[in-house]
């Protein structure tokens, strides 16, 4: 209760910090993995034990607060390697990789892996939505 409490008033407090022009918030997760999204219209609601993050464009993310080591402000989004588009990490873009993408999206499941987020960002708006689906037929279409 008392890391809930805790993560609920920094929260606050961090949120007047995005005013200050950093771009991004990142979620350290248990295990290590970092979680960036888009920090200008984020908004964070604690509902059941959860931070319920809502973007910009209303795509909607939950992290479970018992997962969450710490959280930060930045303008690095990270740097993190792999081939954009290549979702399910088989080393080529294809229609499977569109198959995996929308089986991503229909699952709400939270995305902790950062080479996952940055694969499935094939439109590089530092979000996973509808659009990254978009773009992603339009690359395998041109290939």
């Amino acid at each position: 209760m008392k890391k809930i409490i805790l993560i609920v008033i920094l929260t606050i407090a961090a949120l007047n910090v995005q005013a200050d022009g950093f771009g991004y918030v990142k979620f350290n997760m248990a295990g290590g993995t970092e979680t960036p999204f888009a920090a200008d219209g984020l908004k964070i609601t604690f509902v059941d034990g959860n931070a319920v993050l809502t973007l910009a464009d209303g795509t909607v993310s939950t992290l479970n607060l018992d997962n969450i080591n710490y959280f930060y402000f930045t303008d690095d989004p990270g740097t993190v390697t792999g081939l954009k588009g290549d979702v399910n990490n088989d080393g080529e873009v294809g229609i499977a990789d569109i198959t995996a993408l929308i089986n991503l999206l229909l699952s709400d499941e939270q995305i902790t892996d950062a080479g996952l987020f940055y694969r499935a960002d094939v439109n590089n708006d530092n979000e996973i939505s509808i659009a990254d689906v978009t773009a992603l037929v339009n690359l395998v279409l041109t290939q």
